[in-house]
């Protein structure tokens, strides 16, 4: 690919500016010429290289982020967003029977394994509940063991993230969302 860069480096501009002014007058470094020149060709040269990176930017090859976003959306692709993972929270009273649990109370996971926090969104069957962990992709998935009360709830003898409900996903990186559009690109529509 061609790099408007190359070729024009702060030397390189300068010295064609220097060129170009007569030899009769003093061009050394640090003469009034040379001083005057200097910064507007070091501002070229900064020019140069954010043409370069702009370019970078315009291609599905070699755009990234926002950029790409911006590329796949012209072929009908978007990146696949971050998903919550949904839990099963299992909840016992002090006599270690089921128990009944606010929907929209949160609760938390040890400092450390992470310190996330999980809300209560739906009953499952009696002391079973599916939790949604408040930060999405994958770290909702991780940690399986005791849940801890945000706020005080009596008579609360056990509760513990079980098993995964709805798998939380991270979302779509850079090459996956590049491969991904590439590769619908190259698909032959049915009945051609």
């Amino acid at each position: 690919m061609y790099r408007f860069s190359e070729g024009n480096d702060f030397q390189d501009i300068l010295q064609r500016c220097l060129d170009r002014i007569p030899d009769t007058l003093d061009k050394r470094q640090g003469s009034i010429i040379y001083d005057a020149l200097a910064p507007a060709c070091a501002e070229l040269a900064q020019c140069y290289i954010a043409l370069d990176v702009y370019a970078d930017q315009t291609y599905l090859l070699s755009a990234v982020g926002e950029n790409l976003d911006n590329k796949v959306y012209d072929y009908g692709v978007s990146r696949n967003v971050a998903t919550y993972a949904q839990r099963i929270g299992e909840f016992k009273d002090t006599d270690q029977k089921p128990m009944k649990i606010d929907i929209g109370s949160r609760w938390s996971i040890p400092n450390n394994y992470g310190g996330y926090n999980f809300i209560v969104i739906d009953e499952k069957e009696a002391g079973k509940y599916i939790l949604e962990c408040e930060t999405e992709g994958t770290v909702g998935n991780e940690y399986f063991g005791t849940l801890l009360p945000i706020d005080p709830i009596n008579n609360l003898g056990e509760a513990k993230l079980t098993e995964i409900y709805i798998a939380g996903e991270d979302a779509e990186d850079d090459e996956s969302l590049r491969d991904r559009t590439i590769n619908k690109l190259r698909e032959v529509p049915f009945g051609r």
